[in-house]
């Protein structure tokens, strides 16, 4: 009752709120219609495009668990977790790590690596610059097998190291907010 159905072709159907003053809908029926809504966009979408989604959201997540760290943080561990500087290389790692699986190579984890990184700045740098250019190699293919290791290399292993570092912030920052990660546009 509180939306109407518009047809695109005879198999998409996307379901809108109402807007209308004279129709006023209950939170509950405002949650559903927009629930329908989104998941109407969703459904046509490509895998690749939800990709992205994924991408950039892990992404942004991670630039906010970075942000704001005082220098003498960095070297700073909570119980058993890594420190931000231990979260940071090994992100760079499997970043690389990625890129070369997804073009073809293959990838030695015994093998002893370092960004070679002296300052947190330039961790940084080469922690982002790794992500956009693993970023890049994954959504520039269209191997289902590509996209994958996109999922298993950022999107989890970047949810993985978040949720490590959410919890030290929220130890170390009176007042940080976990949901401060969330990018809400």
């Amino acid at each position: 009752i509180g939306s109407h159905i518009v047809i695109h072709d005879l198999l998409r159907v996307r379901v809108h709120p109402l807007r209308s003053p004279a129709l006023r809908l209950d939170p509950a029926q405002e949650f559903n219609a927009r629930m329908h809504w989104r998941s109407a966009r969703l459904a046509d979408m490509s895998a690749k495009e939800l990709l992205k989604i994924a991408l950039d959201d892990a992404g942004y997540q991670v630039e906010q668990v970075f942000a704001g760290l005082k220098p003498e943080q960095w070297d700073l561990k909570i119980e058993s977790a890594m420190s931000p500087r231990e979260t940071a290389e090994p992100l760079a790692h499997v970043y690389e790590d990625c890129r070369a699986s997804a073009t073809g190579g293959t990838w030695d984890w015994a093998a002893p690596w370092s960004t070679g990184a002296t300052t947190i700045d330039e961790l940084l740098e080469k922690m982002r610059q790794g992500r956009a250019t693993a970023v890049e190699t994954v959504l520039s293919s269209d191997d289902l097998k590509v996209h994958t290791l996109g999922i298993a290399f950022i999107v989890s292993h970047d949810a993985y190291h978040v949720g490590q570092l959410v919890t030290f912030r929220m130890a170390q920052n009176a007042g940080w907010h976990p949901y401060s990660i969330y990018n809400h546009d």
